[in-house]
C-alpha cells in the first residue's frame, strides 16, 4: 500500500468481492428469489454452509494481511523505531511502534484480541482442537463476544465478525492518514 487512500480501495474491493460472492453462497446474503429456487430444486444446504464458511474465512486472512502490510509499512517509515521481537505479535509491535510515537491506537485491545481468530484459522485451520486453539477462541472472543464453534470443532465465523473486522481495518486506514508520513 502506497497511501491511505490505495489501502482503503484495496480493503473496499475486497469487501465487494466478499459480499458478490455471499450473495451466490450464503444463505443469509441470497436474495429471497435466489434461495426459494434452491429450495424448490431441494438443494442441499451443506455446499452453501462449506461456502459461506469459506468465504468468511478468506475474506478474514485477506483484510488481516492487508492491515498488516499497511500497518508495518505505516510503523518502518516512522520517524522512531521499535525492534520487532521474536515471539511478539505483529499487533503488539504495532502498539509499541505507535506509541514510542506518540499515536493513539485505541483499537489495539480488539485488534490482539481479535489476532487470535486470524491464527486460530491460519494455524489450526479453523478448527478448535487442543489447548492452543482453545486458548485461542477464548482470546477472540474478547473481540468478538458471540464466537463459538460448531459441533464438529471448526470455528463459526459469522457475517458480524467478519463485518467487525472490515469497519476496525477501515477505522484504522483513515485514522492513520493524518499520521505523517503518509507515504506509506
Amino acid at each position: 500500500m502506497h497511501s491511505a487512500n490505495t489501502a482503503y480501495e484495496t480493503l473496499e474491493l475486497l469487501w465487494n468481492n466478499y459480499i458478490e460472492l455471499a450473495t451466490k453462497v450464503d444463505p443469509e446474503a441470497m436474495d429471497t428469489q435466489a434461495l426459494a429456487r434452491y429450495a424448490n430444486c431441494k438443494h442441499p444446504v451443506r455446499p452453501f454452509r462449506i461456502s459461506t464458511w469459506l468465504a468468511r474465512q478468506g475474506y478474514f486472512v485477506a483484510a488481516w494481511g492487508l492491515w498488516e502490510y499497511y500497518s508495518g509499512k505505516l510503523c518502518d517509515k516512522l520517524p522512531s523505531k521499535v525492534e520487532r521481537r521474536k515471539g511478539k505479535s505483529h499487533v503488539e509491535w504495532v502498539r509499541n511502534s505507535l506509541e514510542v510515537n506518540a499515536i493513539e491506537f485505541p483499537e489495539s485491545g480488539w485488534f490482539n484480541s481479535a489476532n487470535c481468530l486470524r491464527n486460530l484459522i491460519a494455524h489450526h485451520g479453523g478448527r478448535v482442537a487442543g489447548p492452543r486453539a482453545e486458548s485461542l477462541i477464548k482470546c477472540a472472543s474478547m473481540a468478538f463476544t458471540d464466537i463459538e464453534a460448531y459441533a464438529d470443532g471448526y470455528i463459526a465465523i459469522t457475517h458480524c465478525q467478519v463485518a467487525d473486522l472490515q469497519l476496525k481495518v477501515e477505522d484504522f486506514i483513515q485514522d492513520m492518514a493524518t499520521v505523517e508520513p503518509l507515504s506509506v
